[in-house]
């Protein structure tokens, strides 16, 4: 079956708008990567959760000692649109290695390897301007705190599942352009990347790296809606 079809579709402005724990399928595009958050964090090897540093070490909550090997993980954060709004969405390690085709230790050696630590690394355009389904959560932590970034659980941009999902959604006779900060943004396709499995595991170490991530900065985040919705032949 489809992942467009399993679960509930939502537009980014219906995400936004949740006011209950859901999981959905919303079709939007990576329009920039948000470069005022960190893409990536020290994670814990033994239980790949973040970890804190202290007077040069590094505390792991979890295994609730001083982690012997630290490894950086994907943290991504995306501001995604569509033809309602627009949102900021996290890609975590294992969405983000699927289409940047490298992991964060290869992207970090390399920056470190070249004097640069606090760049961010070009492989990450790769990202820009594609089109996927996404499968988010709108979890208890988003309601609660108020805070309007979601995380990815799945991604895709194989033609055909975007294809039923616009059919699904009769959304053939709309253009997914929209205004956006008084610029108009193009929607355009990319290569085919196909869904990667995950498991509760995985969906707990990024919760909580979520809750670490809430800062003075949260307030700033202010919807965007200013919407061109055209016509187009697709």
């Amino acid at each position: 079956m489809s992942l467009a079809l399993l679960t509930e579709r939502k537009t980014l402005d219906e995400i936004r708008e949740a006011r209950k724990v859901c999981t959905c399928v919303t079709l939007a595009t990576i329009e920039k990567i948000q470069t005022d958050y960190n893409w990536f964090y020290n994670a814990c090897k033994k239980c790949q959760r973040k970890v804190k540093s202290e007077d040069g070490k590094f505390w792991c909550e979890k295994c609730n000692e001083n982690a012997r090997f630290v490894i950086p993980r994907y943290r991504v954060q995306v501001l995604v649109i569509d033809h309602t709004c627009t949102a900021s969405f996290v890609l975590f390690d294992r969405e983000a290695k699927q289409v940047i085709h490298k992991s964060a230790v290869e992207l970090r050696g390399r920056l470190t390897k070249e004097g640069d630590d606090d760049s961010f690394p070009r492989e990450l355009d790769v990202l820009v301007k594609k089109k996927f389904l996404f499968k988010i959560q709108v979890s208890e932590f988003n309601l609660n705190q108020n805070w309007p970034v979601f995380s990815v659980s799945k991604m895709t941009d194989d033609e055909n599942r975007i294809a039923a999902f616009k059919d699904s959604l009769d959304l053939n006779q709309v253009s997914l352009s929209v205004t956006c900060d008084n610029t108009e943004v193009e929607i355009c396709s990319s290569d085919n990347i196909t869904p990667c499995k995950r498991n509760l595991f995985e969906s707990d170490v990024e919760q909580s790296v979520l809750v670490d991530l809430i800062s003075p900065q949260m307030s700033s985040n202010k919807k965007e809606k200013h919407i061109k919705i055209e016509k187009d032949n697709y």
